[in-house]
């Protein structure tokens, strides 16, 4: 069953559509399902129906490993160019601090594997965001981007963490989802342009990994998991800290960057108008 309308935006080159989208009622409350708090499923039955549903694929397939011969993260795929002699040129978002080498490589959901380019690395800009290039043959999925959502809005983490892989073969790393909500919207980036708090759990490996929402549609970029190790990463650029009532949440709760932020900072790497499009069923 299908309730209500909305709209997405997918980052597409072509004639523009406008489509209206049906909503799935679970995202209503109006029948139970995976991601409802009424859901008697456990985490042990979600993961492996999720891996197999066609949503899973759509994921997975504009999910990307990135990794160097000392660095290891994630990505995603989020724009596509034509060029001449056959190929395609992508652009992959993923974080900074995922950079550590001057060569950087990309392998896809299919295996292959990409020397890419670093087009921009926007530390200097004080994001936490990086945009990568790659050239193909192949006719790879590209993600469909959403920029409105809601604090308690499930969220779906993927990327490709270290747990079950050799660390010095990061091609062998598995892909992993992790699910939870969107706890909390800053209405001002913190240092490195971290804005959204959620509750998923976040590994090593899946920074720059996507955000999805239960469309698919990619949110946010990954990038900080719950307690940091290191340094104080809750104060805004001119130094002021968040509010003491949102530490201890702050601290507890995973953090990304939303993708709208990444849409404004690599603008140069976009069509100059989003098109809007179907991204496919709903879970």
């Amino acid at each position: 069953m299908l309730i209500g309308l909305t709209r997405t935006i997918a980052i597409l080159f072509g004639t523009s559509i406008t489509m209206e989208i049906a909503l799935p009622a679970c995202r209503a409350q109006e029948l139970p399902c995976f991601f409802c708090p009424e859901s008697n499923y456990t985490t042990d039955d979600f993961f492996p129906s999720l891996e197999a549903s066609e949503f899973g694929d759509r994921v997975r397939q504009f999910t990307v490993k990135v990794f160097g011969e000392e660095s290891w993260g994630s990505g995603a795929i989020v724009a596509r160019h034509e060029i001449e002699g056959g190929e395609d040129r992508y652009i992959v978002a993923t974080n900074s601090h995922v950079l550590r080498d001057e060569t950087v490589q990309i392998q896809t959901d299919d295996g292959q594997i990409y020397d890419a380019t670093i087009e921009l690395d926007d530390r200097v800009g004080g994001y936490d965001l990086a945009f990568l290039s790659f050239t193909s043959d192949r006719n790879l999925r590209v993600a469909s981007v959403q920029t409105q959502v809601s604090p308690g809005e499930r969220t779906f983490a993927t990327g490709y963490p270290f747990v079950d892989a050799d660390r010095t073969r990061p091609e062998n790393s598995k892909f992993r989802w992790t699910q939870g909500e969107l706890t909390y919207a800053l209405d001002e980036p913190l240092v490195d342009g971290y804005r959204y708090a959620y509750s998923n759990p976040i590994m090593k490996g899946m920074s720059g990994g996507p955000v999805v929402n239960l469309r698919g549609e990619l949110i946010a970029i990954n990038g900080l998991h719950a307690y940091p190790l290191w340094g104080d990463p809750f104060v805004y650029p001119d130094g002021r800290s968040i509010p003491e009532d949102l530490r201890e949440m702050a601290s507890a709760s995973s953090w990304s960057i939303p993708i709208d932020s990444a849409l404004e900072r690599g603008a140069e790497f976009f069509p100059e108008a989003s098109h809007e499009t179907e991204t496919g069923p709903a879970l």
